[in-house]
């Protein structure tokens, strides 16, 4: 991070990862000191596959991160059909178009 934090115009850091559901022991308070002293705005998406990841130890260091003042985010695969059993994966901009059609229907 001090790499970074010596990086005058980068101001925001994304992590990606699934440390938090497979190994949430490593969000400790010297990880998150770290990414805080960096300066910069850091962002930590949680990548889980299924609910039952979101253990208590995992929930718990999703807040140590939130506790710290560090933004989490969740990306989400857009699924098309879904609700028939079908899993079939879109991207681009017509995906939200096929979301938004699909709640549609599943409201009539």
């Amino acid at each position: 991070m001090r790499r970074l934090a010596a990086i005058d115009h980068v101001k925001i850091v994304r992590f990606h990862t699934r440390v938090r559901v497979v190994e949430p022991e490593r969000i400790d308070e010297i990880l998150v000191a770290a990414l805080k002293a960096s300066g910069k705005v850091i962002y930590v998406a949680l990548h889980a596959n299924h609910p039952r990841e979101l253990t208590a130890a995992a929930l718990a260091a999703c807040a140590r991160l939130v506790d710290a003042g560090i933004a989490m985010i969740s990306p989400s695969v857009l699924l098309h059909a879904r609700h028939l059993g079908h899993g079939k994966a879109m991207i681009g901009p017509g995906a939200i178009r096929q979301v938004e059609k699909a709640a549609m229907w599943s409201q009539t």
